[in-house]
C-alpha cells in the first residue's frame, strides 16, 4: 500500500475540502515555485561559467563569442550527457 498517495490523493483534500481549500491547486502552485527557484539555482550556478567562457573568446579575439560559449556548451553536453542520466536515474539508463 503506497500510503504517501493515499495521504496526498485521498487524506489531505478529506480533511482540507470543509474549508474551502483546494490542496491540488495549492500543490500544483508549491511545484511551479519550487522548479522556477530551481531554474534559478542552476542559471545562478552556470552563470560565471558562461561569463569566463566570453571573457576567454574576447580576450583571443573572437569574432563569434556568444557562438562560442554556445559550442562549448553543446560539446560538454555531448560529451557529459550520458554521466549526468547516470547519476540521476541511479544507472538505470538503457543504451538507445
Amino acid at each position: 500500500m503506497n500510503l504517501s498517495a493515499l495521504g496526498r490523493n485521498f487524506v489531505t483534500p478529506l480533511l482540507l475540502s470543509p474549508l474551502g481549500f483546494n490542496a491540488s491547486r495549492l500543490v500544483d502552485g508549491l511545484h511551479f515555485l519550487s522548479a522556477g527557484a530551481v531554474s534559478f539555482a542552476r542559471g545562478l550556478n552556470d552563470t560565471p561559467k558562461v561569463a569566463a567562457l566570453r571573457l576567454v573568446a574576447t580576450t583571443l579575439n573572437i569574432q563569434w563569442g556568444l557562438v562560442a560559449v554556445a559550442m562549448a556548451m553543446a560539446v560538454g553536453g555531448l560529451l557529459n550527457a550520458r554521466k549526468v542520466a547516470d547519476v540521476y536515474t541511479d544507472g538505470h539508463v538503457e543504451r538507445l
